[in-house]
């Protein structure tokens, strides 16, 4: 009887040792997904990316441009983002597809993307570039999400939150750089010279000083120099050689061009002085 019991004793701990070990197994078993893929962040200058799932945007602003010396000309800005591998690395070459959607409430800015962004074998991260145009309007803003097009690319749904990298467009007049809040601040503290605000006249004004004149150039030269210190009253619109340089620009645009510069509704650009 003894015996018998002690048999049986083995037997249950022989099975519940069993049970414990298939648990055991069943807990530690490596699960093998296909990859997902994430927009991340990517900088150009620092060629990092980095994981920042709450601002996976970017905005161009072509407001900034008109200081160059290429004037009106404005050229196409390219920024970047980045994909990142979820999953197991790839150990041959994975292609994912891109498309640009429009964003509720906005109209489509013109950019464009690569049809495919290919990772290597052994590569988790892959940059690509968003060449975007400057748009047609002045102080509006344009929206896009770039998404992936899971249908023809060789992964799968990454993480939820990453899967939308959103660019927004503008030539929109940067207030705070021109030291004013906005269009009413603009007309008090430069309307004495400058008249009432126009998109096109406060480009002018950052295409003259930025092709030559007395103060050599930059965006932020002119904010500094011209803007602030008209702001100040310590010069900058109220002194006379600005005044005569910016008048002289624009005759002389007038009769390069054959015609009087205009703001969009057709208002002739004018100034005080």
């Amino acid at each position: 009887m003894i015996q018998m019991m002690k048999r049986t004793s083995i037997y249950t701990l022989l099975l519940l040792s069993a049970l414990f070990i298939g648990c055991k197994e069943q807990e530690v078993e490596t699960f093998h997904a296909e990859r997902g893929v994430n927009f991340v962040n990517y900088s150009a200058y620092s060629r990092e990316f980095s994981d920042d799932y709450e601002h996976l945007e970017a905005e161009v602003n072509f407001f900034t441009k008109y200081a160059g010396k290429t004037g009106w000309d404005i050229q196409p800005d390219t920024i970047y983002a980045g994909l990142q591998i979820e999953g197991t690395l790839p150990d041959t070459l994975v292609r994912v597809k891109l498309k640009v959607m429009p964003v509720s409430g906005y109209e489509l800015p013109d950019i464009s993307v690569p049809d495919y962004v290919d990772l290597h074998t052994g590569q988790y991260q892959a940059s690509f570039r968003i060449v975007c145009q400057k748009p047609k309007d002045y102080d509006k803003h344009y929206k896009a999400q770039i998404l992936v097009d899971y249908a023809n690319s060789d992964v799968v749904l990454g993480t939820a939150e990453r899967q939308a990298y959103t660019v927004t467009v503008c030539d929109s007049t940067a207030w705070n750089d021109i030291r004013v809040t906005d269009e009413a601040d603009f007309n008090k503290s430069y309307g004495k010279y400058l008249g009432s605000y126009g998109p096109v006249k406060t480009r002018f004004l950052f295409v003259t000083f930025g092709q030559s004149g007395p103060v050599g150039g930059t965006y932020s030269v002119i904010c500094d120099q011209v803007f602030y210190y008209s702001k100040q009253g310590w010069g900058g619109f109220a002194n006379a050689y600005y005044q005569s340089f910016i008048k002289s620009a624009l005759d002389s645009y007038n009769q390069t061009a054959g015609s009087p510069l205009a703001e969009p509704d057709g208002t002739q650009v004018k100034f005080n002085f």
